[in-house]
Protein backbone atom coordinates (compact mmCIF):
# COMPACT_ATOMS: atom_id res chain seq x y z
CA UNK A 1 0.00 0.00 0.00
CA UNK A 2 1.35 3.49 -1.28
CA UNK A 3 2.30 6.06 1.93
CA UNK A 4 -0.38 9.02 2.10
CA UNK A 5 1.28 12.04 2.79
CA UNK A 6 -0.52 15.28 4.07
CA UNK A 7 -1.37 16.70 0.43
CA UNK A 8 -4.69 18.74 -0.15
CA UNK A 9 -4.87 18.40 -4.09
CA UNK A 10 -8.78 18.38 -4.49
CA UNK A 11 -8.28 21.98 -5.78
CA UNK A 12 -6.62 20.40 -9.23
CA UNK A 13 -8.88 17.71 -9.47
CA UNK A 14 -12.13 17.90 -11.82
CA UNK A 15 -10.13 20.33 -14.01
CA UNK A 16 -10.78 19.28 -17.57
CA UNK A 17 -7.42 17.89 -19.25
CA UNK A 18 -7.65 17.84 -23.17
CA UNK A 19 -6.99 14.12 -24.29
CA UNK A 20 -2.93 14.18 -24.71
CA UNK A 21 -0.57 12.42 -27.89
CA UNK A 22 2.18 10.69 -25.61
CA UNK A 23 5.24 8.73 -27.70
CA UNK A 24 6.17 4.87 -27.25
CA UNK A 25 8.64 5.96 -25.18
CA UNK A 26 8.53 9.12 -23.48
CA UNK A 27 6.21 10.75 -21.09
CA UNK A 28 6.40 14.22 -18.38
CA UNK A 29 4.62 14.31 -15.58
CA UNK A 30 3.54 17.45 -13.73
CA UNK A 31 3.81 16.74 -9.92
CA UNK A 32 2.17 18.64 -7.42
CA UNK A 33 1.58 18.96 -3.50
CA UNK A 34 -0.13 21.04 -1.47
CA UNK A 35 -1.09 20.55 2.10
CA UNK A 36 0.86 20.65 5.79
CA UNK A 37 4.50 20.97 6.01
CA UNK A 38 6.80 17.94 7.80
CA UNK A 39 9.79 16.62 7.37
CA UNK A 40 9.85 13.99 4.64
CA UNK A 41 7.42 14.96 2.27
CA UNK A 42 10.33 16.34 -0.83
CA UNK A 43 12.27 12.72 0.12
CA UNK A 44 8.92 10.51 -0.18
CA UNK A 45 7.65 12.40 -3.71
CA UNK A 46 11.50 12.26 -4.77
CA UNK A 47 11.82 8.43 -4.00
CA UNK A 48 9.13 7.07 -5.54
CA UNK A 49 9.71 9.30 -8.65
CA UNK A 50 13.23 7.16 -8.37
CA UNK A 51 11.62 3.95 -8.21
CA UNK A 52 9.97 4.41 -11.51
CA UNK A 53 13.16 5.79 -13.41
CA UNK A 54 11.68 9.29 -13.31
CA UNK A 55 13.91 12.37 -13.26
CA UNK A 56 13.28 15.53 -11.79
CA UNK A 57 13.82 18.04 -14.53
CA UNK A 58 12.14 21.17 -12.53
CA UNK A 59 11.25 21.76 -9.52
CA UNK A 60 9.98 24.52 -7.17
CA UNK A 61 8.89 24.45 -3.43
CA UNK A 62 7.79 27.04 -0.87
CA UNK A 63 6.13 27.71 2.80
CA UNK A 64 3.25 29.35 3.21
CA UNK A 65 1.75 31.21 6.76
CA UNK A 66 0.44 28.70 8.99
CA UNK A 67 2.90 25.92 7.96
CA UNK A 68 1.74 25.03 4.65
CA UNK A 69 3.41 23.32 1.94
CA UNK A 70 3.43 23.90 -1.89
CA UNK A 71 5.70 21.90 -4.15
CA UNK A 72 5.94 21.66 -7.83
CA UNK A 73 7.94 19.94 -10.14
CA UNK A 74 8.03 17.99 -13.56
CA UNK A 75 9.29 14.87 -14.34
CA UNK A 76 10.68 13.30 -17.22
CA UNK A 77 10.43 9.49 -17.62
CA UNK A 78 11.56 7.41 -20.26
CA UNK A 79 8.85 4.71 -20.43
CA UNK A 80 5.55 5.57 -20.80
CA UNK A 81 4.26 2.67 -18.90
CA UNK A 82 6.34 3.28 -15.87
CA UNK A 83 4.93 6.75 -16.32
CA UNK A 84 1.62 5.99 -15.99
CA UNK A 85 2.40 3.69 -12.79
CA UNK A 86 3.95 6.17 -11.29
CA UNK A 87 1.31 8.97 -12.14
CA UNK A 88 -1.40 6.18 -10.06
CA UNK A 89 1.25 5.74 -7.14
CA UNK A 90 1.60 9.40 -6.55
CA UNK A 91 -2.28 9.90 -6.86
CA UNK A 92 -2.45 7.39 -4.35
CA UNK A 93 -0.34 9.20 -2.27
CA UNK A 94 -2.40 12.13 -2.26
CA UNK A 95 0.15 13.81 -4.25
CA UNK A 96 -1.65 14.83 -7.41
CA UNK A 97 0.02 13.92 -10.99
CA UNK A 98 -1.29 14.61 -14.57
CA UNK A 99 0.46 13.92 -18.41
CA UNK A 100 1.87 16.81 -19.28
CA UNK A 101 0.50 18.09 -23.07
CA UNK A 102 3.26 17.25 -25.60
CA UNK A 103 1.95 19.10 -28.99
CA UNK A 104 4.02 17.63 -31.84
CA UNK A 105 1.69 20.84 -34.19
CA UNK A 106 3.52 23.62 -32.06
CA UNK A 107 7.09 22.11 -32.92
CA UNK A 108 7.75 24.69 -35.83
CA UNK A 109 6.45 27.78 -33.38
CA UNK A 110 8.43 30.79 -33.90
CA UNK A 111 11.61 31.21 -31.67
CA UNK A 112 11.87 32.67 -28.62
CA UNK A 113 15.21 34.22 -26.93
CA UNK A 114 15.68 33.70 -24.02
CA UNK A 115 16.87 36.39 -21.28
CA UNK A 116 16.90 37.08 -17.54
CA UNK A 117 14.93 40.07 -15.83
CA UNK A 118 15.92 40.97 -12.32
CA UNK A 119 13.59 43.70 -10.34
CA UNK A 120 14.65 45.48 -7.03
CA UNK A 121 12.68 48.09 -5.11
CA UNK A 122 9.91 49.14 -3.35
CA UNK A 123 6.88 46.86 -3.13
CA UNK A 124 2.96 48.32 -4.25
CA UNK A 125 -0.11 46.28 -4.85
CA UNK A 126 0.10 46.11 -8.74
CA UNK A 127 3.71 45.93 -9.41
CA UNK A 128 3.75 42.83 -11.09
CA UNK A 129 0.64 43.43 -13.37
CA UNK A 130 2.52 46.58 -14.54
CA UNK A 131 5.38 45.14 -15.11
CA UNK A 132 3.77 41.86 -16.54
CA UNK A 133 1.53 44.03 -18.82
CA UNK A 134 4.43 45.75 -20.51
CA UNK A 135 6.27 42.83 -21.38
CA UNK A 136 2.61 41.27 -22.92
CA UNK A 137 2.46 44.45 -25.20
CA UNK A 138 5.39 43.15 -26.71
CA UNK A 139 4.58 39.32 -26.74
CA UNK A 140 7.52 38.33 -24.33
CA UNK A 141 6.43 35.66 -22.44
CA UNK A 142 7.19 34.63 -18.93
CA UNK A 143 8.31 31.17 -18.90
CA UNK A 144 9.69 30.93 -14.99
CA UNK A 145 10.14 33.52 -12.26
CA UNK A 146 10.81 33.72 -8.11
CA UNK A 147 9.54 36.24 -5.62
CA UNK A 148 10.23 37.29 -2.69
CA UNK A 149 9.19 40.32 -0.47
CA UNK A 150 11.29 41.66 2.61
CA UNK A 151 10.86 44.36 5.27
CA UNK A 152 12.43 47.92 4.79
CA UNK A 153 12.18 50.86 7.27
CA UNK A 154 9.26 51.80 8.54
CA UNK A 155 6.49 49.39 7.23
CA UNK A 156 7.51 49.48 3.40
CA UNK A 157 8.47 46.28 1.96
CA UNK A 158 11.07 45.57 -0.63
CA UNK A 159 10.65 43.39 -3.34
CA UNK A 160 13.07 40.75 -5.18
CA UNK A 161 11.97 40.07 -8.71
CA UNK A 162 13.48 37.50 -11.28
CA UNK A 163 12.01 35.99 -14.16
CA UNK A 164 13.07 34.00 -17.54
CA UNK A 165 11.73 35.59 -20.73
CA UNK A 166 10.97 34.34 -23.59
CA UNK A 167 11.49 37.24 -26.66
CA UNK A 168 10.18 36.79 -29.37
CA UNK A 169 12.55 36.53 -32.16
CA UNK A 170 11.05 39.19 -34.85
CA UNK A 171 11.30 41.88 -31.31
CA UNK A 172 14.43 44.27 -30.62
CA UNK A 173 15.50 43.40 -27.01
CA UNK A 174 16.25 46.85 -26.55
CA UNK A 175 12.95 47.80 -27.40
CA UNK A 176 11.93 45.58 -24.80
CA UNK A 177 15.02 47.24 -22.38
CA UNK A 178 13.38 50.24 -23.28
CA UNK A 179 9.87 49.39 -22.09
CA UNK A 180 11.48 48.20 -18.48
CA UNK A 181 13.31 50.91 -17.98
CA UNK A 182 10.21 53.00 -18.60
CA UNK A 183 8.36 51.54 -15.80
CA UNK A 184 11.50 51.25 -13.65
CA UNK A 185 11.62 54.92 -13.81
CA UNK A 186 8.21 55.88 -12.71
CA UNK A 187 8.19 53.59 -9.72
CA UNK A 188 9.71 54.16 -6.31
CA UNK A 189 13.66 53.23 -5.95
CA UNK A 190 12.79 49.94 -8.44
CA UNK A 191 15.81 49.15 -10.64
CA UNK A 192 15.30 46.56 -13.66
CA UNK A 193 17.80 44.68 -15.58
CA UNK A 194 17.33 42.71 -18.52
CA UNK A 195 20.29 40.69 -19.14
CA UNK A 196 20.91 37.48 -21.41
Amino acid sequence: MAMELPCSSDWLYGIPHPPVLLPESVAELLVTCVGNHQTGIVRDISKTIAQFGGSITHSKSMELEGLQFVYMASVYVGDREKANLLRMTLNDMRVNATWIPLDPLNSGAPGYKKHMLKVNGYQRSGLIYTLSEGLASKGVQINDMTQTTYPAEGRQMMISWEAELGIPADVDVEEVRAIVADMAQNEKKLSAEISE
